[in-house]
């Protein structure tokens, strides 16, 4: 079985993806590619509704950021694999949060949640 997602995700606001810097998706034909600036090449998705090979992925509607880390906003939900990650997300930060790196990253100005009071959603896809 050809699987497109992965188990796990992260679903939040437009207005919160776009403040952060991301962007709907291009959708394009290939032959329009090179037409893109460098800069926004990440955002082209292949579109050629037309054809033997059709190519239409526009349900999507997708958006993309392209950073190295993400930080998971607090409204947003976390989709995981099943209740066990559940589970293992939240030890997993509780003990970043009792770590040095916590207390390093707080005095770097990052804003960590408090596991105690996770101020964004995890929900099984299970």
């Amino acid at each position: 079985m050809n699987v497109k997602y992965k188990p796990f995700g992260v679903q939040f606001s437009k207005e919160q993806i776009y403040s952060e810097g991301g962007r709907p998706v291009i959708y394009q034909g290939l032959k329009e590619f090179n037409l893109l600036n460098k800069t926004i090449e990440w955002r082209h998705v292949t579109y050629e509704p037309v054809g033997k090979s059709k190519i239409d992925f526009t349900w999507e509607r997708e958006w993309r950021h392209k950073v190295d880390t993400l930080s998971v906003p607090r409204n947003a939900t976390v989709y995981v694999k099943n209740e066990d990650y559940v589970h293992r997300l939240k030890y997993e930060l509780q003990a970043a949060y009792e770590s040095s790196a916590f207390y390093e990253s707080m005095a770097n100005g990052h804003d960590w949640p408090n596991p105690d009071k996770v101020e964004f959603n995890i929900l099984s896809i299970d």
